[in-house]
C-alpha cells in the first residue's frame, strides 16, 4: 500500500487514516507544548507525562469540534447556505462546548500530585493574564481552531482530486463516444 491509496481508499483505510492523524496530533501537541518551560525548572520526564496527560485530556474536546464542525454544521449549513441557522446553532455549540471545557477539563490540565502541575499550579500569574489564559485555552481548546483547519484542508482537497479524476474519466468516455459516432458515421 502506498500514501496515495492510504489517503484515498475508503473503508476500513478511513478508519486507519483517522487514527493515525489523532495520534500525530497528540505526539504535535505534546511535544510542541515542551518549548514553554525553561531548563532545570523542572525534571524533564515529568514534563513529558503531563504534557501527554495534557493533551489527552484535550482530546475530547478538539475531536468532537473537529468532527462536529466538519461533518455535521459545514454540511447542513454552509453547503446548503443556511447562514443564520449557522450563526446560531454553531454559536450554541461553541458555548457548550466551552463551558464543558472549562468546568469539566480545565481542573483537569493541572494534574495535581505531579512536580510538573505543583508548578504549574503555582505560578505567580496576575489576574489579567490568568483569565486571558484561561479563556484562550478553553475557547481555542489549545488547537482546535488550527487542527479543524487542518482536517478541512484534507478533506476537501481530497473531495477536490476525486472529482478532478471523475472529470477526466467523463471527459475521456465522452470522446471514446465520439469517436465510435464518427466510426459508425463513415463505416455504417
Amino acid at each position: 500500500m502506498n500514501l496515495h491509496d492510504f489517503i484515498f481508499l475508503k473503508g476500513s483505510f478511513t478508519v486507519r487514516r483517522h487514527i493515525s492523524f489523532w495520534f500525530i496530533w497528540l505526539i504535535f501537541s505534546a511535544t510542541v507544548q515542551l518549548t514553554n518551560i525553561k531548563p532545570g525548572q523542572v525534571i524533564f520526564g515529568d514534563l513529558v507525562f503531563y504534557q501527554v496527560l495534557r493533551s489527552l485530556t484535550r482530546m475530547p474536546s478538539i475531536i468532537i469540534f473537529c468532527y462536529s464542525t466538519i461533518y455535521f454544521f459545514i454540511p447542513r449549513f454552509i453547503n446548503t447556505r443556511k447562514y443564520f441557522a449557522f450563526a446560531v446553532y454553531y454559536t450554541s455549540f461553541l458555548c457548550v462546548l466551552y463551558l464543558f471545557n472549562y468546568y469539566v477539563q480545565s481542573p483537569m490540565y493541572g494534574l495535581p500530585g505531579t512536580i510538573v502541575g505543583n508548578s504549574f499550579r503555582n505560578m505567580q500569574l496576575t489576574p489579567f493574564t490568568r483569565k486571558f489564559y484561561s479563556f484562550y485555552s478553553n475557547f481555542n481548546f489549545t488547537g482546535a481552531i488550527p487542527t479543524c483547519c487542518m482536517m478541512m484542508i484534507i478533506k476537501y482537497y481530497k473531495v477536490w482530486y476525486e472529482n478532478k479524476i471523475k472529470n477526466e474519466m467523463l471527459n475521456r468516455e465522452n470522446k471514446q463516444a465520439e469517436l465510435q459516432l464518427l466510426k459508425a458515421q463513415i463505416h455504417p
